[in-house]
């Protein structure tokens, strides 16, 4: 043989010798699930029981929301009532399928979200898939949905279990050297056990009794010491499980390392990582040789012994039972078998091996293409109570008499535990079934089939004889030889603490809550020995939430085991976190058109939060779209941006006075903040409807720092400000400048409206601001009032810059939130408190006029250039006719001195601006008769008529004369006297004498007022 053939030879062996025990392949699964498990949050029959819960009030195609019916896609609601059992599968989701230790290790920490929407979208593109039948359509999307349901579990259940861990289910690594990290996850698993003990239906208490509705092997009631009901679980088809979860794309070099379209990530967990590598390794050493077909076919006919067996081996292997009893018959190893071949090998030569590796390749990649019956194992294997039960049967209806009642049958049955279960179930996944793990780790195929002929020989001998069979008793010890020096040592070693304190701890996890109860671990972890992992009053606050205090289940517990009573069952209306996952396990059914109703109907406004359409999802879609909200379902309050009010990030500023400790150990969130019913401005008030805040006991989720973001879809516009003048105000609006001109008296009202109608916020809702620029350019500060509230202008006249904005939740107007608010609006108002300013032009005023003369009235009105202008003016003259009458006159109007009194004359002027403004100016004059101008006024009034006597006129005027002439004379003395002769002679026409009605009264009194004035300021 060449150096490659020997090479390639011993290659083979070796990874034979180390892959090829399926003792040890089955003793690391086992490791994974023990370990694996405490990260479940509500364990696996309460995450049953809250699909159960949903599933109920959704199989007649509407679910129920605070009362309002919905209705689910018609597609979905025929997945949901034909295909129960996929749904189951989905209900326990990553802690089941793909397989646990990707669920554990990829899909619950920190990439739940992208991987829910992955599966969603491709459920739905299987829909129509001619790859796939009709019916297996239906079944994955139930499968779907279920795995949906899973997360709304996790995320409600990690809320609470996380704030009595004291934070999130930490790295294994850090639990076996880390007092802290290993107290979390001991409290972990006490109260997710203690919750999972308070859930109806389920029995922890390990006393034997009836299971209701099942019977045993005989058909007799079935009497086991876990009466839990069975659930069914159907996986989806190998196909979309492989193309969702599994399944990988090749690199450039050949090596499959990327992940599919679609999938977030190329990690897949360590068995199928390993798988992935060990393929891709063989892949490389296999050659190409062009004969490998040929060689293949040879080496599955080495010998014509092993294809009887072959042709004889079609039924489920034991995984257990078959490698022992291969040990037993002196086939101790795969190596022993491929050892019997070694000459036919070392002849084929080079292609032999070449074959083989590329045979090892290819059901590799066949394995993972059927992956799928490995997440089935996990699910029935360790979630399916019916599943241990029929094991039980199976191992030990001939212990004894065989009876239910029989000690020895009871004893036998107790000791068939989960991981024996879940490797019974996982068995045939290892020899005759896909993904037949044997042939993964290199066996050739024949030797699966072996082990499961050896398998059915034992069966067959062990049912044709009545008497133990010869190596029966061996088969027994070593079976409790590895269980006992084997498996629960090393995963003790692994865990950090004796993996039996860990079984109790599942078996009475209520036993461990109460404040100083004891826990036997070894150093570093011995600080629990005497303290006790749970803080003074811990045990009651959790009974109060679960709500035993609300049922008078306060004190239900047995003493002196503590263990929770059986009749201690949780009631959904009274446990918040339980009835949250399952109003959340409806709503995730729901499209985005049904969930956008639901927030309709509670919050009363037209809501268009969610886009619309089948694959829009509760627990992924993101307000405002982009990645989905939801990051891990490990973590806790996952709908927040943070973990507050129970947790804050280590040097966030929020954890300064909120009373949140910082994570231990640091773990991301679990969401982003951008969960639409929490994160939408108009929705936020319907996550406080539909869930309740059981930290708080408030009807609010408190925000602490965690504002809403803007709703475009649901709140399209921000609100509209108006200004409002009230009417009784005075106000001008000149249309030539279009200026808004108000008086003195101004009072404004500050309004805002939401529109449109249906999808806005009430008046109640808004918030304002205002400000205001002066003439001057002073800018005030921004004044925050509500809608309604009232305002002046005053001050300078001039223009006013006044601007106002206004928000709403949706559109806030605190800075920088990302929320903008209305645009500021800007109204202009002119103060106008002034009133026209009236000019007295000379002349006719500030003159001196004799009474025979006329002259023009010339005045001016002006409002300056920031008034409202001038809307009137009027004038009136005093001394008019009689010494206290009145003429109107205005301006341009004849000013006849004849008629009016002696002395200053007064035109008042009245302007009146736009706004009102009013003021009144005197413009005054002065009438200053002469002897001349009064002869002219006689000599007038008798034209007039108004001396209708001759003899008087004439005595008048000759009175007058003689007073013009002693005038022009400088006889002013003389001129006096004739005067008051003139006066006399009046005074007798008027006053009642003979000759009364020789002059007019009114005129007769004006002109002694003419000669009294002149006399009396003569120089």
């Amino acid at each position: 043989m060449s150096n490659d053939v020997t090479g390639g030879f011993r290659l083979l062996r070796g990874r034979l010798r180390r892959s090829g025990s399926v003792l040890v392949t089955v003793g690391l699964l086992a490791s994974v699930v023990v370990i694996a498990q405490p990260a479940e949050a509500w364990k696996p029959y309460t995450h049953v029981f809250t699909g159960d819960n949903a599933y109920a009030d959704a199989v007649d195609g509407n679910v129920t929301i605070n009362g309002d019916e919905y209705p689910l896609n018609p597609r979905l609601t025929l997945a949901l009532q034909t295909h129960r059992a996929s749904y189951n599968a989905g209900v326990v989701g990553p802690d089941a399928y793909p397989d646990l230790v990707m669920g554990q290790s990829v899909i619950h920490p920190e990439d739940t979200g992208v991987w829910l929407n992955h599966l969603l979208e491709k459920a739905w593109d299987a829909q129509g898939d001619v790859r796939y039948s009709d019916d297996q359509q239906l079944q994955i999307l139930a499968f779907a949905y279920g795995f949906m349901t899973h997360a709304a579990g996790d995320m409600w259940a990690h809320t609470l279990v996380n704030d009595f861990a004291d934070g999130v289910f930490p790295a294994v690594g850090d639990v076996v050297t880390d007092p802290d990290a290993a107290a979390i996850a001991l409290r972990h698993i006490i109260v997710e056990g203690y919750i999972g003990d308070a859930t109806a239906g389920y029995d922890g208490n390990g006393e034997r009794s009836n299971v209701a509705g099942e019977l045993n092997e005989s058909g007799v009631q079935q009497v086991s010491d876990d009466a839990t009901p069975g659930t069914n679980y159907d996986q989806p088809p190998d196909l979309f499980l492989w193309e969702v979860f599994v399944g990988r794309a090749q690199d450039i070099s050949g090596a499959y390392t990327q992940p599919l379209p679609g999938q977030p990530t190329a990690g897949r967990g360590p068995i199928i990582d390993f798988f992935y590598t060990l393929r891709n390794g063989l892949a490389v050493e296999a050659g190409t040789n062009s004969n490998i077909q040929q060689a293949i076919d040879n080496f599955n006919g080495l010998a014509d012994d092993i294809a009887y067996v072959e042709a004889q081996c079609s039924f489920p292997p034991d995984p257990i039972e078959c490698p022992i009893a291969l040990a037993v018959l002196g086939l101790a190893s795969l190596e022993a078998v491929l050892s019997a071949s070694a000459d036919l090998l070392e002849a084929a030569a080079e292609a032999v091996v070449d074959a083989y590796l590329a045979a090892w390749v290819e059901d590799i990649d066949d394995g993972l293409r059927h992956w799928g019956n490995i997440g089935d194992a996990f699910a029935e294997g360790l979630f399916d109570p019916a599943t241990r039960r029929a094991l039980q049967d199976d191992e030990c209806y001939q212990a004894g008499s065989g009876a239910e009642s029989d000690l020895a049958r009871a004893s036998c049955e107790d000791a068939v535990g989960l991981v024996g279960t879940f490797l019974d179930t996982l068995g045939p996944s290892f020899t005759t079934a896909d993904p037949n793990l044997l042939s993964m780790l290199g066996a050739p195929d024949f030797v699966g089939d072996l082990l499961a002929f050896v398998d059915e020989l034992t069966a067959a001998i062990d049912d044709l004889i009545d008497f133990p069979m010869p190596f029966e008793t061996a088969i027994a010890e070593l079976k409790q030889y590895l269980v006992d020096e084997v498996l629960l040592p090393a995963l003790s070693e692994v865990l950090g603490f004796d993996v039996e304190l860990f079984a109790e701890i599942l078996r009475n996890p209520a036993a461990w809550l109460d404040e100083g109860t004891p826990v036997p671990l070894s150093a570093p972890l011995d600080i629990f020995n005497t303290v006790g992992l749970f803080a003074d009053g811990e045990h009651e606050r959790l009974d109060a939430i679960i709500g035993f205090d609300q049922l008078g289940q306060d004190d239900g517990h047995h003493t002196p085991t503590k263990r929770l009573d059986d009749d201690a069952e949780l009631i959904i209306a009274e446990f918040e976190p339980l009835e949250n996952t399952i109003t959340t396990a409806k709503l995730l059914l729901l499209d985005g058109d049904q969930l956008d109703q639901v927030l309709t109907n509670n919050l009363g406004r037209a809501m268009n939060t969610y886009p619309s359409g089948a694959r829009t999802n509760i627990m992924i879609d993101s307000l405002g779209g982009g990645d989905p909200w939801l990051f891990a379902i490990d973590s806790d309050h996952a709908w927040r941006q943070d973990g507050l009010p129970r947790f804050c990030d280590a040097g966030s500023p929020l954890c300064a006075g909120s009373g949140a400790q910082e994570r231990l150990p640091a773990e991301p969130n679990g969401g982003n903040g951008r969960m639409p019913i929490w994160e939408s401005c108009v929705a936020r008030p319907a996550f406080g409807q539909m869930f309740t805040d059981w930290e708080n006991g408030a009807t609010q989720w408190p925000a602490l720092g965690d504002d809403t973001s803007s709703d475009p879809g649901s709140d399209p516009n921000p609100p509209t400000s108006s200004v409002t003048l009230d009417a009784a105000s005075a106000s001008f609006h000149d249309v030539g400048t279009g200026r808004d001109f108000v008086g003195g008296d101004n009072l404004f009202t500050l309004g805002s409206v939401d529109t449109p109608a249906n999808q806005s916020f009430d008046v109640g809702d808004l918030e304002m601001r205002y400000r205001v620029t002066d003439p001057n350019a002073a800018v005030s500060a921004w004044t925050s009032v509500d809608p309604g509230a009232t305002f002046s202008l005053s001050g300078a006249d001039g223009e006013y810059i006044v601007e106002v904005q206004s928000g709403d939740p949706c559109h806030t107007l605190a800075e920088g939130d990302g929320k903008d608010p209305e645009s500021i609006q800007s109204f202009s108002y002119w103060l106008d408190t002034t009133p026209p300013v009236c000019t007295c032009h000379t002349p006719p005023f500030g003159t001196i006029y004799a009474t025979d003369v006329t002259a023009v009235v010339d005045f001016s009105l002006d409002d300056g250039p920031g008034g409202s202008g001038v809307a009137s003016e009027s004038a009136v003259i005093d001394g008019y006719v009689t010494a206290t009458g009145t003429s109107p006159t205005t301006d341009g109007g004849v000013i006849d001195m004849y008629l009016l009194y002696p002395g200053l004359r007064t035109v008042t002027v009245t302007g009146t601006d736009n706004i009102g403004n009013t003021a009144d100016t005197d413009c005054t004059f002065t009438i200053r008769p002469t002897s001349s101008s009064i002869r002219n006024n006689v000599i007038r009034a008798r034209s007039e008529g108004l001396i209708p006597s001759l003899g008087v006129y004439n005595g008048l005027i000759a009175k007058l004369n003689q007073a013009v002439s002693k005038h022009v004379r400088g006889q002013h003395a003389v001129e006096k006297f004739a005067l008051g002769a003139f006066v006399n002679q009046i005074e007798g026409q008027i006053g009642g004498g003979p000759s009364g009605s020789g002059i007019d009264m009114v005129t007769g009194q004006r002109f002694i007022a003419y000669a009294r004035y002149l006399i009396a300021n003569h120089p």
